[in-house]
């Protein structure tokens, strides 16, 4: 049985999933998050793919989030009630988005999506 591996960076937590190779992001740190955040690309080598659910859930400090192109989806009430998140970047790579992965966010200023 393989055990996940977690870091953290940035106040960002990423989890390795051997199996696959790949990070998801799987939450944050409140102490330690910064207000404009952005989100690894790949972590040693290996690409970051997922927001998972819940992962900056009620994230009261998080104002600007950009999301990299490696990211293909974000889960299930990911960045729920962000009541500070005013701009988010997301990737044309990202191929689906959870119910409520944007719920009950203050209102988006600034939204890019490349």
């Amino acid at each position: 049985m393989m055990f996940p591996i977690i870091i953290r960076i940035r106040g960002v937590t990423y989890t390795l999933y051997e199996e696959k190779n790949v990070y998801s992001v799987t939450g944050y740190d409140e102490d330690t998050i910064k207000p404009a955040t952005i989100i690894l690309r790949t972590y040693d080598d290996l690409p970051v793919t997922s927001i998972a659910d819940e992962a900056f859930f009620l994230a009261s400090d998080l104002v600007a989030v950009k999301v990299q192109d490696s990211i293909l989806s974000i889960g299930n009430n990911a960045f729920y009630s962000c009541q500070e998140l005013t701009s988010i970047s997301l990737p044309d790579s990202l191929t689906s988005i959870g119910g409520r992965g944007l719920f009950f966010l203050s209102i988006i200023r600034n939204y890019n999506h490349s």
